[in-house]
């Protein structure tokens, strides 16, 4: 009786696995990523049920083992995306959705690494290996948050971006592969985004993120805001020094004296980086001049005062994701006593501006 009773929970595994298999084939919404999320979901799939089948008769310690670290991050991961679809056509949610989109796959097209992400959403903004998925904050449903969603681009550029004429190498990922400093992948992330949306990125964690009075408190999975932020203020003096028009870079010294400036004024114990910031920022800014495509780099000179003017109007503005959302920080930041409803106002003009059917 006991062997019947494993046996029909372990069929019961593989239908649920089944239908989760189903539940994705039958969802016409995935877009261009259709075929590449449906052939990734039925390879997982498939090893889960063969793992399944593997199974001793008897085994309930390696079915609930089985179950807990093989099989649940399957149907989570496949539960998110299906969220996410679900989300992308709600009336509250599509707005931000679309511009998400629209300005990760600008972005993924710039770092020329392929596929894109997916997007659903979470308590906090993530990213997810196993299905390639960006957890956008819920309920956050307006531009400001949209440099956060980059940084978690950035894990996935980690992980993708390949050696100029080797196409099968990781420099990124052996660069990070440092048991010394287990954290440096997130100071990837954060210098991916600086590098990609230049002063916006900084001042977004800053202002929706950071923790001036925790400025030094470090997490296991998180460097200290205080590292954080002056690595990106000494990522943005080394794309400086990298610039070969001086215009351009003194545009990258003023972005990031801008910042040094905010974050120095919050907690008022320093106001430069760090040698460790500055080693750590130029290695890696050094990782994407060597391997990205030039035209991922933020362009400071890219006139972003029409951008400015037209979202301070309430109009669209017309300009690259990446020049409309550094537009809107911009404003942001030229305007620190808004009130929520001019916030708002503003936001939903950088949104349209984002929302391809509104082109």
């Amino acid at each position: 009786m006991t062997g019947q009773w494993f046996a029909t929970q372990v069929r019961q595994e593989v239908t649920e696995l089944a239908q989760v298999g189903e539940a994705l084939r039958r969802e016409e919404r995935l877009g261009t990523t259709t075929a590449a999320v449906r052939d990734d979901f039925a390879l997982l799939l498939r090893d889960r049920v063969r793992d399944l089948e593997d199974l001793p008769d008897g085994d309930w310690a390696g079915l609930d083992l089985l179950r807990a670290r093989r099989i649940a991050p399957v149907k989570a991961a496949a539960l998110a995306v299906l969220e996410g679809i679900l989300l992308r056509g709600h009336p509250f949610y599509r707005s931000v959705t679309v511009a998400a989109e629209t300005l990760l796959d600008a972005l993924v097209e710039a770092t020329g690494i392929g596929r894109g992400p997916l997007l659903s959403v979470a308590d906090g903004e993530r990213f997810e290996r196993m299905a390639g998925l960006v957890r956008m904050r819920f309920p956050d449903v307006d531009v400001w948050g949209l440099p956060i969603l980059v940084h978690e681009l950035g894990h996935l550029v980690a992980d993708a971006l390949p050696e100029p004429g080797d196409r099968n190498a990781r420099p990124v990922l052996f660069h990070l592969d440092r048991a010394d400093d287990r954290l440096l992948g997130e100071l990837f992330a954060d210098v991916f985004a600086t590098w990609a949306l230049g002063p916006a990125y900084p001042f977004a964690v800053i202002t929706l993120r950071a923790r001036p009075d925790r400025f030094d408190d470090a997490t296991r999975t998180h460097p200290s805001w205080d590292r954080r932020v002056w690595t990106m203020v000494a990522a943005l003096r080394v794309t400086a020094e990298l610039a070969t028009d001086p215009l351009t870079a003194a545009g990258h010294r003023r972005g990031a004296d801008q910042v040094a400036r905010r974050w120095s004024t919050l907690n008022g114990l320093g106001d430069h980086p760090p040698k460790k910031a500055e080693r750590d920022a130029r290695g890696l800014v050094d990782l994407l001049d060597r391997n990205a495509p030039a035209r991922l780099r933020f362009d400071p000179l890219g006139g972003l005062d029409p951008l400015v003017a037209a979202l301070d109007a309430g109009t669209p503005a017309k300009g690259s994701p990446v020049e409309v959302v550094a537009a809107a920080w911009r404003w942001r930041l030229a305007h620190d006593e808004a009130k929520p409803a001019k916030l708002r106002n503003v936001s939903a003009a950088a949104l349209r501006a984002l929302d391809p059917a509104d082109a």
